[in-house]
């Protein structure tokens, strides 16, 4: 990262209020600690901000290099550096975090972007295998990473004493899904934001719920009585064929369809509820037993809000005209709900009517937690064996989250806000509800499950909920995977 003179006029006062402590780095890159707490990088209160002993590093001028995807990869926000600030407020806050971190410990990042679907795993995997030590640290895509982090290329990240794994500043629910026994190789934060903004949304027509004078969903949320029932409520009692002699899509027409998603994400309202076909033992070893009631009950549910044999569920194959899609039916009053990812905030910004934003609702108001699942695709961070001092590495990256979470998040709200991307004070609450509940799905990003739940969507797809002969057709299967699973990392 290459910054201007004026930016590092600006950067002076920003690293003096880091802590007067910081002023002195050790001799060498083995990391130590200050006493002393906090950093200002933006206007975030010190009230909502943990206090944060600085580790003391001096990389002596070396470069800091990071594989990443391509910017704006599947639409989101990936960029993990800019060259100066311009206004922007999130670019900003990534400049402002950069240069604070390149300062405080003498380096300069490089970031390696790369096309992120097979050449960014590939490159990994090449770099490992040829003993390079070129990537301090890599954010891979999962599914297409599974030699690597299967054949002891990356480092456990349990075994980096500079990693607070147990702190807000990592999405704690991909900690405690992606461990297998003692070993966790991949994590995500709000570093890079492919995994928030790709964590599950539900977006309401708010003025079809004001016209209609049913709750706003706020309160249920705040309470934790937001159900797949209150949902379901709203799309069944919302929707209508107005003129329609039927339901198929018509883009002239004026029905009103309950749900506009796609497929992929009838995985994510199972998730949703807590109800994830691999569970773990007393040791956090995975197992795959038969699954309980409690997941063919959420079935019956999902096999409804998804069915497409009499359109209840629009997705983006049956609205193939010109024009239009899912996104555009719930843009133009044709959705009641949007069944989507978080970053659609930012592509509603011109919809004339108003749009609540919640999360995942609950199978039962007796579920502890929301979930909010990301994709299985979403870019997991890693930490590669060829980097020869992990320990430094992992030091800048625990910094370099909680700088994120408290000035870079918080400009990733003010952005929302000043887009119009939400349209009331309520979302940034509920915004900040998904991310603090983003989950993923371990039987997906170690290769586990997905056969068998490609199978169960079929199932989902067609309205049919007898989905337990499905399951018991794969289970030898899925027991074989994570055998062979658990057999390469030892």
């Amino acid at each position: 990262m290459k910054s201007s003179f004026t930016s590092c006029i600006l950067l002076l006062a920003l690293v003096l209020s880091l802590n007067s402590g910081c002023a002195q780095k050790s001799s060498g890159k083995e990391p130590e600690t200050t006493t002393n707490a906090s950093s200002e990088t933006t206007d975030a209160g010190e009230s909502d901000r943990e206090p944060y002993n600085i580790p003391e590093l001096d990389f002596g001028s070396e470069t800091f290099t990071i594989l990443n995807p391509e910017k704006n990869y599947w639409d989101c926000y990936t960029t993990l550096d800019v060259e100066e600030e311009t206004g922007e407020i999130l670019d900003d806050a990534v400049f402002r975090r950069n240069v604070a971190l390149e300062e405080l410990f003498n380096f300069e990042f490089e970031i390696v972007e790369m096309e992120f679907g097979t050449d960014l795993p590939a490159e990994l995997s090449n770099a490992i295998m040829a003993g390079d030590d070129v990537y301090d640290v890599a954010f891979t895509k999962p599914d297409q990473s599974f030699s690597v982090f299967t054949s002891g290329r990356l480092y456990n990240l349990y075994d980096l004493d500079a990693l607070q794994l147990d702190k807000p500043w990592w999405d704690q629910y991909i900690v405690e899904n992606l461990t297998v026994g003692d070993h966790l190789m991949l994590v995500s934060g709000p570093i890079q934001l492919m995994a928030s903004e790709l964590a599950t949304t539900v977006y309401i027509n708010k003025d079809m719920l004001i016209d209609a004078g049913m709750e706003l969903p706020y309160d249920m949320v705040y309470n934790g009585t937001w159900t797949f029932d209150e949902m379901y409520k709203y799309a069944t009692e919302l929707s209508t064929i107005g003129t329609q002699s039927d339901w198929t899509y018509d883009p002239s027409g004026d029905a009103i369809y309950p749900i506009a998603s796609h497929m992929g994400l009838c995985r994510n309202m199972f998730d949703g509820a807590g109800e994830m076909l691999i569970s773990f033992d007393s040791g956090h070893m995975p197992v795959f037993d038969d699954p309980p009631q409690s997941f063919y009950d959420v079935a019956e549910i999902v096999a409804k809000c998804f069915d497409r044999t009499n359109n209840f569920m629009l997705d983006i194959n049956m609205l193939n005209d010109s024009g239009y899609n899912k996104h555009s039916a719930f843009m133009n009053d044709r959705a009641v709900i949007y069944f989507l990812e978080l970053q659609m905030t930012r592509y509603l910004r011109t919809m004339e009517s108003d749009y609540c934003v919640v999360p995942c609702p609950k199978y039962s108001v007796e579920q502890e937690h929301y979930y909010s699942m990301t994709s299985w695709q979403s870019a997991m961070m890693c930490i590669p064996k060829t980097n020869v001092d992990a320990e430094s590495a992992a030091a800048v990256l625990d910094y370099m989250a909680y700088l994120s979470l408290y000035d870079v998040w918080s400009n990733y709200l003010k952005k929302t806000i000043e887009s119009k991307g939400t349209r009331d004070e309520e979302s940034i609450d509920m915004i900040n509800i998904i991310r603090d509940t983003i989950t993923i799905d371990a039987g997906f990003v170690y290769s586990w499950t997905q056969d068998l739940f490609n199978q169960i969507s079929d199932k989902m797809s067609a309205g049919d909920a007898n989905i337990a002969s499905v399951v018991a057709s794969q289970k030898a299967a899925v027991e074989a995977k994570i055998d062979q699973f658990l057999e390469a990392i030892e």
